[in-house]
């Protein structure tokens, strides 16, 4: 890795100090460096034999010292390692060169082209274990279109009610290509060692906004009645007169429109806090707010459901599946299976409305692709790039004589 020859020097004892920065991928064979004596003695090392090794991180600085006789005639110095890998030719399967670990993801067919899909793993456990840095960075998604093809990475995204640093961390992204009945193993997280990771949400969700901007994008919304709306510390505010809907809209082999929010009071009178359909459409559906109560509507078919503590955040969606019926869920609950709704031959928008003087607050709105049930994706056994990804050894220096 580096080596120094000291020339004639006059005889005597001397102060040798080493320094060198490692990036493995830990396993069995773990990547070794250290210090060589002009005599073969190997520094650091103790009585069981451990010399240099960076498995807490990429690219951890250590330093070495020995003191050694120096003849008049001069000595030679070494810094020696060994890779935990050879970055051979398995290394095409490992598609991050830089990334230390890496999970498989198992997707069940079939499965839409271009269908938004969620995977959750312990990010937590990476964390503690060294293995990924807290606040995600360092996580990426990959596709590979055939096992031989060039992997190439995707865009990926936090899920908003989900965090980084978790047990059950929960990221989205989106398949480049249907997926048949034998289901697909095409893609991979990998973790550690990367930056810079791919996140646009509009390239995963047919629309999205978690209104962290200062205000409504008018390219993505179209404000038909903005006297009672405000966006406000990340957050839309609907209370007063109000009528807006996405400019983008689902796609028509089925779709879910959601929303996360609470409400300011447990029946704001004339609020229709989520709608899917066109304006005026007795073809669309909606959850609507009166007086009376809550109601499900889809067409001309309405019902009443219970809403649980509307004034606290739930998420909202409205899911069409079969062409035939419509969803109504709050968490995940279902509160209401209608038939009729949205057309499939048509894409409709998602629209919130307001005419009382109450209303609601908006963490986030999404709209995306849907099928029933939801295809769960598998995360497969963590895998380490030990034997595949060689060790990377940088800033090698013998720094002082």
């Amino acid at each position: 890795l580096d080596r120094l020859s000291v020339p004639s020097v006059a005889g005597g004892r001397y102060w040798v100090l080493a320094k060198m920065s490692l990036t493995e991928a830990p396993g069995t064979n773990t990547a070794r460096g250290w210090l060589e004596l002009p005599n073969g003695e190997r520094r650091p090392l103790d009585e069981r034999g451990v010399t240099f090794s960076s498995p807490r991180g990429a690219l951890v600085p250590m330093m070495t010292q020995a003191v050694v006789d120096i003849p008049a005639g001069g000595a030679d110095f070494a810094l020696r390692g060994v890779s935990s890998g050879t970055g051979d030719g398995t290394l095409e399967s490992w598609a991050e060169p830089d990334a230390l670990f890496r999970h498989r993801l198992t997707l069940p067919g079939p499965v839409p082209d271009g269908y938004a899909l969620s995977a959750t793993f312990d990010h937590a456990e990476h964390v503690a274990r060294g293995r990924a840095a807290p606040d995600g960075t360092d996580v990426v998604v990959v596709y590979r279109e055939t096992p031989d093809a060039t992997p190439v990475r995707i865009d990926r995204v936090l899920d908003p009610d989900s965090a980084w640093n978790r047990a059950q961390t929960t990221v989205w992204f989106r398949t480049q290509a249907a997926v048949d009945d034998l289901g697909s193993s095409q893609y991979e997280i990998y973790l550690g060692g990367i930056r810079n990771a791919d996140e646009d949400p509009a390239q995963i969700f047919a629309f999205y906004d978690d209104f962290e901007a200062q205000a409504l994008d008018l390219q993505r919304w179209n404000v038909i009645d903005g006297t009672g709306l405000s966006v406000v510390d990340g957050a839309l505010r609907v209370q007063g007169a109000a009528s807006l809907s996405t400019l983008l809209s689902v796609t028509p082999d089925g779709g879910r429109w959601e929303a996360r929010l609470r409400m300011l009071d447990p029946t704001p009178d004339g609020l229709r806090y989520l709608v899917a359909g066109g304006e005026n459409d007795p073809a669309g559906a909606a959850f609507e707010a009166l007086e009376t109560g809550h109601s499900a509507q889809a067409g001309a078919a309405s019902e009443a459901v219970t809403v649980q503590t509307p004034t606290e955040v739930h998420t909202y969606a409205i899911s069409r599946t079969d062409g035939q019926n419509v969803i109504f869920t709050q968490n995940g609950e279902a509160l209401a299976t209608l038939a009729g709704g949205p057309n499939q031959t048509e894409l409709w928008p998602l629209r919130i409305e307001n005419a009382g003087e109450s209303g609601a607050v908006y963490e986030w709105v999404r709209v995306r692709p849907y099928v029933s049930p939801e295809p769960a994706v598998t995360v497969e056994g963590l895998e380490g790039g030990a034997g595949v990804v060689a060790s990377t050894y940088r800033y090698r220096k013998i720094v002082a004589v």
